[in-house]
Parts: structure tokens; C-alpha cells; sequence
């Protein structure tokens, strides 16, 4: 299965070609929020470079949030479209899973992937460091206060089944509230991904889309909608103004 993935939900942007499980290529642009402009010639020239066409194509994926409200409008509407013109299936992914997919080594390791939402705030979850799917889910994903989460995570490693040793930290989130969550798990090994997995790739989205298409996910283009996690600021200002007497 040939898969073209994307990611925009972050301050960078990233594309991929995945071909039953090979990465044939990947783009990785981490410019601030351009992707306005630089994510479609991004694509396009990575298709070019490794001969393809979409016609080569059997599906699409992309990371469907949290992040960034344009970010994640601007590759999911675009692949979105793509896949409907080619009658092809579809999958998003969340930044989150995509993110932490490459850290998901051991049974013993709670893996964090952690997006820093401001004002204290992280969209977060946990998962399995073994490499389970949504059955292996900790903490489920949310919009939460540092220390909610640091707290869910204690929750989480103190449970009977719990067999964890360490955890690990990933996202532009995890060295911003790295000491908080030390501090609410004394005696757990905690560190803090560095380099290329402080943010998520698009090809971690393919390969995760791979797995639920062999497992009969249809990826239907018409079901595919964003994970914000959060109000849009329109949204807050216009709850704001109705409060107002």
C-alpha cells in the first residue's frame, strides 16, 4: 500500500510517501506557521522526486489535531479533497498518536506526547510504550492544566496492573512542564525527547493509517473531521461577549 501522509498541526510542516511500512521519503519543514505557502509545493516536489503520481496512490492520511486551528484545516482540507477526487479512502490520524509512535519501544516506558496550549495548558494523553493501539491508551487525550495532567499521570502508574518504569516526554509541550510532572512522580524516571521527536511526522501518520486499513478501517473521505480539543478563538470571544452583562 502506497500511502501519502501529511502533517500541519504544529509550527512545522511535514510530508511523506510510505510504502507497506518504508518510508520512501519525507519532508519536514519547521518555518513557523507558513503553511499556507509551503506546504503544497512541499508535496508536490516530494512526489516528483520519488516518481510518482497520484494515480500511484492506493490511500491518504493526515494528522487531524490538536494543534493549530489553520494549521490543521490547511492539510486536512487538502488531502481531504485530493482523496475525494481520487475515490480514494482516507485516514486521520491524531498528532498526538503520530507523535508519540516512535517512542512506543517497551512495555516498562508510559509514553507522553505533549502540545503546550499556553497559559499552563497542554493537549496531552499517554500511551502504552509498547506499541498498543487505542486499547493501550493511559491517559486519554485532552485540553488540560499542567498539573491535571501531571496528576493523571501519577493516577496512571500507580495502578495495580501498572508495570511502568519511565516515562518519556515528546512535543513542544514536554521540556515547558517537564519539572511539574517530576515533581508529581518522585522515584519515575522521567525524560524528555529531544531533536526530531519534538514534533510529529507525517510518515508516524502513515504508518499508523496502515495499521487501520489492514485492520479494515474503510477511510471513508466524508467521516474524516478535526480533533481541536479547544474552542477557536472566535468561539471564546463570542462566549465572552454573551457572559458580559
Amino acid at each position: 500500500m502506497l500511502i501519502l501522509a501529511a502533517d500541519t498541526s504544529t509550527r512545522s510542516a511535514s510530508v511523506a510517501l510510505v510504502r507497506d511500512g518504508e518510508v520512501l521519503g519525507e519532508t519536514t519543514l519547521s518555518l513557523g506557521r507558513a503553511h499556507s505557502t509551503t506546504f503544497l509545493p512541499a508535496l508536490e516536489e516530494l512526489m516528483r522526486r520519488c516518481g510518482f503520481t497520484h494515480a500511484d496512490l492506493d490511500a491518504y492520511a493526515c494528522t487531524v489535531g490538536p494543534g493549530s486551528y489553520t494549521g490543521i484545516r490547511i492539510g486536512l482540507a487538502t488531502l481531504q479533497m485530493m482523496a475525494y477526487a481520487a475515490g480514494k479512502p482516507i485516514y486521520g490520524v491524531s498528532t498526538l498518536d503520530a507523535l508519540a509512535l516512535l517512542l512506543q519501544v517497551s512495555s516498562a516506558l508510559l509514553v507522553c506526547p505533549m502540545l503546550d496550549a499556553r497559559s499552563g495548558r497542554v493537549f496531552a494523553s499517554a500511551l502504552d510504550g509498547a506499541g498498543a493501539s487505542d486499547s493501550g491508551r493511559r491517559v486519554e487525550e485532552g485540553n488540560r492544566k499542567a498539573d491535571d495532567f501531571a496528576a493523571a499521570l501519577a493516577a496512571a502508574v500507580s495502578a495495580p496492573s501498572s508495570s511502568i518504569a519511565s516515562i518519556v516526554l515528546c512535543g513542544d509541550g514536554a521540556s515547558i512542564h517537564a519539572d511539574a510532572i517530576r515533581t508529581c512522580l518522585p522515584g519515575i524516571d522521567v525524560s524528555v525527547a529531544r531533536g526530531a521527536l519534538r514534533n510529529p511526522l507525517a510518515s508516524s501518520a502513515a504508518l499508523i493509517a496502515a495499521r487501520r486499513a489492514t485492520a479494515g478501517d474503510p477511510g471513508d473521505p466524508a467521516s474524516l473531521s478535526a480533533s481541536y480539543l479547544s474552542p477557536s478563538q472566535a468561539e471564546r470571544e463570542a462566549d465572552a461577549r454573551e457572559k458580559k452583562p
